[in-house]
C-alpha cells in the first residue's frame, strides 16, 4: 500500500522539520491563511481567480455538502492574532525591502 508509506514518510519529514526549527530557535507561528476560490464562489470574480488572504470576517467554507466547516479557525474570532500577524508581516516586508538578507 504506497499511500501508507507516503503518509509515514511525510510524518518523518515534518517531524524532522519541527525539530530542526526548534533546535535553531525558529518561531513556527502561523502568520496568515490564504484561500483560492472555486469558479462557483463569489470570491472568484472578486479576486480575479487568484488566491486571497482570509481574516476573521471570512465566511469561506470547505468540505463535503453535509460537513462543511469554516476555513478560518473558530478559536481566533477577532482575538488580536491577526493584529500580531500584521505586525510580523510588516517587519518581514521591511527586512526584505531594506536588503537585510532573506527572511
Amino acid at each position: 500500500m504506497p499511500e501508507l508509506r507516503e503518509c509515514i514518510a511525510h510524518y518523518f519529514i515534518l517531524l524532522w522539520f519541527v525539530r530542526h526549527c526548534t533546535d535553531d530557535g525558529m518561531d513556527l507561528r502561523l502568520i496568515g491563511l490564504w484561500c483560492d476560490a472555486t469558479q462557483k464562489e463569489a470570491e472568484f470574480k472578486k479576486h480575479h481567480g487568484m488566491v486571497y488572504r482570509l481574516d476573521s470576517k471570512s465566511k469561506v467554507k470547505r468540505g463535503t455538502n453535509n460537513a462543511q466547516t469554516s476555513l478560518w479557525p473558530e478559536m481566533w474570532p477577532d482575538s488580536g492574532v491577526c493584529g500580531q500577524n500584521q505586525k510580523i508581516n510588516r517587519k518581514i516586508n521591511r527586512k526584505r525591502k531594506g536588503g537585510e538578507g532573506r527572511v
